[in-house]
C-alpha cells in the first residue's frame, strides 16, 4: 500500500515538476484530476520508467499516511491532495509537493448510510484500501472527493 501511495505520488510529483519550475495556478499545468487529464495519457514530457524506493531511485519523497488508500493522488501548484478510508475513518491530506510534509489533514466524518456499505472483493487488502479508491479532483479553490461508501464531500 505504501509502494503504491509512493509510486504514484512519485510519478505524480515528475509530472508537475516537468511542467514549468514555477507551476502557474490554471489546470493546463496541473494535474487536477485522474492521471492529468483524466484520460491517462501525459504528453507533456519524459517519465520515469522505473524506481525503487529502497535507493530512493526516481523518487523525491515518500509519505506514510494514517490511512490507506487506492487512488490517485492530484497536484495543483506546489501541493499533492491525496485519500486515505478504511470502514471507520475517511480523510483527505494535503501535502508540499516539494518535500511530501503534511500542510494539512481533513478527517471526514461518516456520512448516513455509509456505515451499512463493506466491501467484500474476497481479499482482505484489497477490503482495506478500496475505501478511498477514487481519485479526488480539483478546480484549485475546492477539493472534491467521493469514497466508495458513495460519500461526497
Amino acid at each position: 500500500m505504501r509502494t503504491t501511495l509512493t509510486c504514484l505520488l512519485a510519478v505524480c510529483a515528475t509530472v508537475a515538476a516537468a511542467a514549468t519550475p514555477s507551476m502557474p495556478d490554471d489546470s493546463s499545468a496541473n494535474c487536477p484530476v485522474f492521471r492529468d487529464d483524466g484520460t491517462g495519457v501525459y504528453e507533456g514530457g519524459s517519465l520515469p520508467s522505473s524506481w525503487n524506493e529502497g535507493e530512493k531511485t526516481n523518487i523525491r519523497w515518500a509519505k506514510e499516511l494514517s490511512l490507506p488508500g487506492w487512488a490517485c493522488p492530484i497536484i495543483w501548484g506546489d501541493k499533492v491532495v491525496a485519500t486515505g478510508a478504511n470502514q471507520d475513518d475517511r480523510a483527505v491530506y494535503c501535502l508540499d509537493l516539494a518535500n511530501g510534509d503534511i500542510v494539512w489533514q481533513t478527517d471526514i466524518p461518516l456520512g448516513k448510510g455509509t456505515e451499512d456499505y463493506l466491501v467484500d472483493s474476497m481479499d482482505a487488502r484489497w477490503d482495506e484500501i478500496l475505501y478511498a479508491a477514487a481519485t479526488p479532483a480539483t478546480n484549485g479553490k475546492q477539493v472534491f472527493v467521493a469514497f466508495s461508501t458513495g460519500q461526497l464531500v
